[in-house]
C-alpha cells in the first residue's frame, strides 16, 4: 500500500477574502449529500488568527471546487476569552443528530508566546452553521498540564466518548524560537461535551520530536488506525500512524505515512494535520502544506 498524491485543493490564493490570508489548516472531511464532501478548514487572517470555514469538493474529484464559505462558520472568541486570538478547528463528532466540532483556541500570553486550550462548538444543521456550547474551555488548564490541553481527536466506544488531545507543560528553545512540549494524552466521558475525569498517558514522544499532535482514530477492519502529526528537531512536522486492538495501547509505524513529493511544491517541505475519509472503495488523505498550511492545502489517495 502507498500513498499518492494528488496535488493542491485550495490555498489563500484561491479565493479573495478579508478573513483569510495566510494558513489555511486542517481539512476535516464530511460528506454533505452524494455530490458534495465538505472539508470544514480553519482559515487564518493577515495576523495568523484563524477562523473556521468550508470548502465543498467533488467526493469522486476533491480537485473539484464546488463552494467555498465567504462567512466563518466559527469566530474569534470575545476579547479575554481562552480562544479570542484564534479558532483551529481539530475534530469532527456525528452524535445523535448533532455534529460536534472540537477546537484549539489561542490565547496570547507576555511571558509566554500563548495557550491553546480545546473547545467545543455544536451544529444542528449538519454543519451549515455553529454556535459555541459554553465560553469556558472544554479542557480547562491543570496542575501538570497549565500551557497545552488541545489538539483533540475523539472516537466514540459504545457508549464511551474517549478524547485523545495533546497535553504540554513546558517550553523548550528550537532553533532559537520558543516552543511548548507535548506529547498525547486520553480521557473518557459519558457526554461527547464534558471530560473531568482523571487524564492518562498514551504514547510518549521518541528521539528529537517534542510534539504530538490532532490524532485521529478510525475502526480499520480487527484494529484501530491512528494518524497524527508529529513535531521534531530534525524534520520539523510531519504525520505519524499508529494501531491499536484497544484504542489504548498503539504500536506506532509513521513511515506509513510518508510519500513523494515534489521539489518546489505546496508540500515540498511540510505535510501536516492530515485526515482520513473513506469513499466506497477509496481512500483519501487530506492534510495542510508547507509552513502549516501556508502554501495550502491538498490530498492523497491509498493506492492497494
Amino acid at each position: 500500500m502507498a500513498w499518492i498524491r494528488k496535488g493542491k485543493i485550495c490555498g489563500n490564493d484561491t479565493w479573495n477574502l478579508n478573513w483569510h490570508k495566510l494558513n489555511t489548516q486542517l481539512p476535516i472531511p464530511y460528506l454533505i449529500n452524494r455530490n458534495t464532501l465538505r472539508l470544514f478548514i480553519t482559515l487564518c487572517d493577515s495576523e495568523n488568527r484563524g477562523r473556521l470555514g468550508f470548502v465543498d469538493v467533488n467526493p469522486d474529484n476533491p480537485s473539484e471546487i464546488i463552494d467555498y464559505s465567504r462567512k466563518p462558520l466559527l469566530d474569534l472568541g470575545n476579547q479575554g476569552y481562552f480562544d479570542e486570538n484564534g479558532v483551529v478547528s481539530t475534530a469532527l463528532l456525528e452524535d445523535n443528530e448533532k455534529l460536534y466540532m472540537y477546537y484549539c483556541g489561542f490565547q496570547k500570553h507576555v511571558s509566554y508566546p500563548y495557550s491553546s486550550l480545546a473547545g467545543v462548538a455544536v451544529s444542528s444543521d449538519r454543519g451549515q452553521s455553529f454556535y459555541r456550547i459554553k465560553d469556558t474551555p472544554l479542557l480547562e488548564r491543570k496542575d501538570g498540564e497549565m500551557f497545552i490541553r488541545t489538539g483533540v481527536g475523539i472516537y466514540k466506544f459504545g457508549d464511551i466518548y474517549r478524547l485523545y488531545y495533546a497535553s504540554g507543560n513546558e517550553w523548550i528553545s528550537v532553533n532559537n524560537k520558543l516552543v511548548p512540549k507535548y506529547s498525547f494524552r486520553y480521557i473518557d466521558s459519558n457526554s461527547p461535551i464534558y471530560f473531568e475525569g482523571k487524564s492518562k498517558k498514551l504514547f510518549p514522544l521518541e528521539n528529537d520530536e517534542f510534539g504530538m499532535t490532532t490524532p485521529q482514530v478510525f475502526k480499520m477492519n480487527t484494529e484501530y488506525g491512528m494518524i497524527y502529526s508529529l513535531r521534531t528537531i530534525s524534520k520539523g512536522y510531519h504525520m505519524g500512524y499508529a494501531t491499536s486492538q484497544d484504542g489504548i495501547n498503539f504500536y506506532r509505524n509513521d513511515g506509513v505515512m510518508d510519500f513523494e513529493r515534489p521539489i518546489g511544491e505546496f508540500d515540498s517541505e511540510m505535510v501536516c494535520y492530515g485526515k482520513c475519509y473513506k469513499h466506497g472503495d477509496r481512500i483519501y488523505l487530506f492534510y495542510s502544506g508547507n509552513h502549516y498550511g501556508m502554501d495550502g492545502i491538498g490530498w492523497a489517495e491509498l493506492e492497494t
